[in-house]
C-alpha cells in the first residue's frame, strides 16, 4: 500500500506500508537494476533511490510531466498496488500540476477534477483524473459513455481499461462531436454548466493543434524534398505554410496554458 506520495517535476517521493510493499515496487518498475526504471514505463531515463522507512525516490534525467506521471499511475493500477485513502486521487491531481502539453484538464471546479482530455487524429481521449471516475462500469463514467454512445457526431465509444482511457471516435465534423461532448460532462457532473462553452473551446483548441500538426508534417516532408523531385518546386511555398503555421500553432498554445 502506498500511504504517501509527492509528484513534481524534479522527483517522485513514494512512502510505502511495509518492506513487502517496497519489494513488489521493484517487481513491477524495475527490471535488472533495481535502481533504474524499466523503460516500458518512461520514455526517459528514472533513477530510483531507496531511502529508510520504506520510502522510495523516483528521479528523471528529463522533467516529469503529466504524460509520465500518468504513466506512473497507470502501471501501479495495473500492477495491483493499493492506495490510502485519498492518496490515488492526490497523486493524479499532482500529476495535472505539471507541464500538460497537448492535453486540457476538465474538472467541475477547481478541487473537482474529473478528466483529462487530448485529441489525434481527430479521435478524442478522456482519461480520468479524479477516483470517482475511474470505474467504467458504472458511476459517472458508465454514465457518460452511454450518453455518447447515443450521439449522433460521434460513432464509437470504446472504454480501455488497461490505459484507463475513453476513446471517442467523431463522426464528421469534430466540432460537432466536442459540443455533444461538452454537453455529456455537464450532464454527469463533470463539468459545471457555466464551464461547458469554455471547456467545449479548450477542447477545439486542442482539435486544430492535431489538424495543424498534420499539416505540419506535409509541408515539412515538402520542404524537404531534393531538387530533382517533381514536387521540390513548391518548397518555398512549403516553407512560407511551415511559418505560418507554427505562428498559429505558438498562439493556441499559449491561449490552452492559460
Amino acid at each position: 500500500m502506498i500511504t504517501y506520495a509527492i509528484i513534481s517535476g524534479a522527483r517522485a517521493v513514494l512512502s510505502f506500508a511495509d518492506v513487502p510493499h517496497v519489494e513488489n515496487f521493484k517487481k513491477a518498475f524495475t527490471t535488472l537494476d533495481t535502481g533504474t526504471a524499466s523503460r516500458a514505463i518512461f520514455s526517459h531515463d528514472v533513477h530510483i533511490k531507496y531511502h529508510d522507512e520504506n520510502r522510495v525516490e523516483l528521479v528523471p534525467e528529463q522533467e516529469f510531466t503529466y504524460h509520465s506521471a500518468n504513466s506512473m499511475i497507470n502501471h501501479m493500477l495495473n500492477h495491483g498496488f493499493s492506495f490510502k485513502v485519498g492518496i490515488l486521487s492526490d497523486m493524479m491531481a499532482q500529476a495535472c500540476s505539471l507541464q500538460t502539453e497537448g492535453v486540457v484538464v476538465l474538472g467541475a471546479g477547481a478541487d473537482r477534477l474529473s478528466y483529462a482530455v487530448r485529441v489525434s487524429r481527430d479521435t478524442v481521449f478522456l482519461s480520468p483524473v479524479s477516483e470517482q471516475y475511474l470505474d467504467f462500469s458504472s458511476g459517472p463514467s458508465q454514465k457518460l459513455i452511454t450518453i455518447l454512445q447515443c450521439k449522433s457526431a460521434i460513432s464509437c465509444v470504446t472504454p480501455d481499461v488497461k490505459n484507463r482511457s475513453i476513446e471517442i471516435v467523431t463522426e464528421g465534423n469534430i466540432c460537432d462531436a466536442l459540443a455533444s461532448l461538452s454537453n455529456a460532462l455537464v450532464q454527469v457532473g463533470a463539468v459545471l454548466p457555466a464551464d461547458e462553452e469554455f471547456a467545449r473551446q479548450q477542447m477545439i483548441g486542442l482539435a486544430f493543434l492535431d489538424s495543424t500538426d498534420n499539416e505540419l508534417r506535409v509541408v515539412q516532408n515538402i520542404a524537404s524534398y531534393p531538387g530533382a523531385h517533381p514536387l521540390s518546386r513548391y518548397k518555398d511555398v512549403a516553407r512560407t505554410v511551415e511559418n505560418v503555421l507554427y505562428c498559429l500553432r505558438n498562439g493556441v498554445c499559449a491561449t490552452l496554458q492559460h
